[in-house]
């Protein structure tokens, strides 16, 4: 998590969606707890079982269009993670992303902020975060990668790859009732070093 997008992206997505405040809601519901899943897969979910669409497919291209006109303008004014810049430029650490995003929109999020040069690799929605935690792991000597992730579907990701895992949450805590080392955010680069070594202790 390098921009604060959580809510920025909720927001947006809840915005297609002209229905009744309670299914509204609902949503809403929806949308937070899934943070971390390919939009077009939170979209049809929506549209199946909010909407009552039995074959999103035909709608999904207009809504993935207008939910990205939408969001291009909300991100470019999202503000970095308190510390973030900071901690990229000077941990000593290779850096890694691993996005829900379509590829080129993390590519060009990075390049916007400048901070494209900060990552050896970069994957999107078209490699799975487990996927792409394990290619990681395979080409890391030494101590294992940490992965840093605000959603419960990073979190499941590394566990299915196996690596350590700190729960960031600066925006919004999804990890209440699960043993996870949390990180409010980067600013203090003690406390991140900390949680990285607790997280591999786990």
């Amino acid at each position: 998590m390098i921009l604060q997008t959580t809510l920025v992206k909720a927001a947006a997505m809840l915005s297609l969606f002209d229905v009744d405040r309670a299914t509204k809601q609902r949503i809403e519901t929806y949308i937070l707890a899934n943070g971390g899943v390919r939009r077009d897969h939170k979209i049809a979910h929506i549209l199946r079982t909010f909407l009552g669409v039995a074959d999103p497919g035909p709608a999904l291209p207009r809504y993935l269009a207008k939910y990205a006109g939408t969001l291009d303008a909300a991100l470019a004014r999202a503000p970095l993670v308190p510390g973030v810049e900071r901690f990229l430029a000077s941990a000593g650490f290779t850096f890694h992303v691993s996005s829900s995003a379509p590829d080129d929109e993390v590519r060009q999020q990075l390049r916007s902020r400048g901070l494209l040069s900060c990552f050896a690799s970069i994957s999107g929605a078209s490699t799975p975060k487990a996927d792409a935690l394990m290619q990681v792991r395979a080409t890391t000597s030494g101590e294992l990668p940490v992965f840093f992730g605000d959603a419960l579907g990073d979190w499941a990701a590394a566990r299915a790859a196996a690596v350590p895992f700190v729960g960031l949450v600066h925006e919004r805590d999804n990890f209440e009732d699960l043993h996870v080392v949390k990180l409010r955010d980067f600013s203090s680069p003690t406390i991140v070093h900390d949680c990285i070594a607790t997280a591999r202790l786990r």
